[in-house]
């Protein structure tokens, strides 16, 4: 089961191998293609499966069924019910139903269905049949079973930077944009919650839950997905709206700034998965679900020939990522003049299948910052 790495590709690709037609393409609403909220199923590089789903607070359509006003719009299903497992999960843990807007594969959805004036729909009880029925996406060494459930709502985002504001509250990085005092930890919780909710990291933001209850979520990850064709962080200016609360223009940068060392070590932003934050609850720290999250960042690299890049910044760590895959390929030494905070940021990179880049070197650099200016 693999999410599409350029969506117009994909489906180019699907409408070259007879699964979709020029017709069915033009249905999908264009937050489809920019959230990217399409997942295929491969055999011998012909695409045998696919399914492209949105919420429909995402495409502002308007949707009224008994108690609900939201629901989980899948645009086009071809294949096994396997390849509507995404669609399934994120209606399953959102508690909405599912609004089918293509009717071609019907006969084997037709016990979970019922008719409504808009549409096709299959009800919460019906969702927890089929995603009993269907495997897991995740399996740990003791056998618990998780699904990912994509983050696209504010609720979820403040439970997500809640986790990363725990995990990294003494990362190197932010010692380096923040100042150290009581409005550290409010501020590291704000910029995660933005970066999530307001960014383009739409791809894959993620958390790893085993209940029915997103509350109880384990771990955490956020990332574009490759073939993003913007920075990482998104734009520089919005950022400094919500950073300019808590410290002075001459702390802001540090994160905009690595962007650049990003597309230096990876080259175009359009072959690698960046990974922005992996982070677990600090009471479950040394429980596997950093790497249960990491084999399946790998095994989308894999899947989409792209690499996986990230900025480590504590040294402990380097095992960890080391472990899966990752390569430092420089050292990034960043400091403030003006607060005489610094730390050391380590590029770490894996390679992808076709091996592009493997024998660059990168050259360590120094980030300063004095008063606004980046040198």
């Amino acid at each position: 089961l693999i999410p599409t790495k350029l969506f117009a590709t994909v489906m180019k690709r699907a409408i070259d191998d007879n699964l979709i037609s020029q017709q069915d393409l033009q249905k999908l609403p264009k937050a489809v293609s920019e959230s990217n909220r399409s997942f295929r199923i491969e055999e011998r590089e012909k695409i045998t499966a696919l399914c492209s789903y949105c919420p429909n607070y995402l495409t502002n359509k308007c949707f009224k069924y008994q108690m609900h006003n939201q629901c989980i719009e899948v645009f086009i299903f071809r294949g096994p019910l396997q390849v509507l497992r995404p669609a399934l999960v994120q209606a399953y843990y959102k508690q909405m139903p599912i609004l089918l807007s293509d009717q071609q594969q019907m006969g084997m959805l037709k016990e979970y269905t019922v008719i409504h004036q808009q549409g096709i729909i299959i009800d919460l009880d019906k969702i927890k049949i089929l995603l009993d029925s269907l495997p897991s996406e995740i399996v740990s060494k003791s056998g618990d079973r998780f699904d990912i459930l994509q983050i696209d709502q504010k609720q979820e985002s403040s439970i997500l930077a809640h986790l990363f504001a725990k995990t990294f509250l003494d990362d190197p990085i932010f010692v380096c944009s923040m100042p150290i005092n009581s409005r550290r930890y409010d501020m590291l919780y704000d910029l995660c919650v933005f970066i999530a909710h307001h960014t383009n990291h739409r791809g894959m933001n993620w958390m790893l839950v085993n209940s029915a209850n997103i509350l109880e979520a384990k771990a955490g990850l956020l990332g574009s997905p490759a073939g993003l064709e913007s920075g990482h962080w998104g734009p520089a200016l919005p950022q400094l709206k919500i950073m300019a609360k808590y410290v002075k223009a001459g702390d802001f940068g540090c994160l905009n700034t690595l962007s650049k060392f990003h597309h230096k070590v990876c080259g175009q932003p359009d072959n690698h998965v960046y990974v922005a934050f992996v982070a677990a609850a600090y009471q479950c720290d040394g429980q596997g679900y950093g790497s249960l999250i990491m084999r399946q960042v790998t095994q989308i690299a894999d899947q989409t020939d792209s690499f996986v890049y990230l900025e480590n910044s504590k040294e402990k760590n380097l095992g960890f990522y080391q472990k899966h895959g990752l390569v430092t390929r420089c050292k990034l030494f960043v400091r403030n003049q003006v607060t005489n905070n610094q730390g050391i940021v380590y590029a770490m990179r894996r390679s992808n299948k076709s091996k592009m880049l493997e024998n660059e070197v990168n050259e360590d650099a120094e980030i300063v910052f004095q008063h606004v200016k980046e040198k």
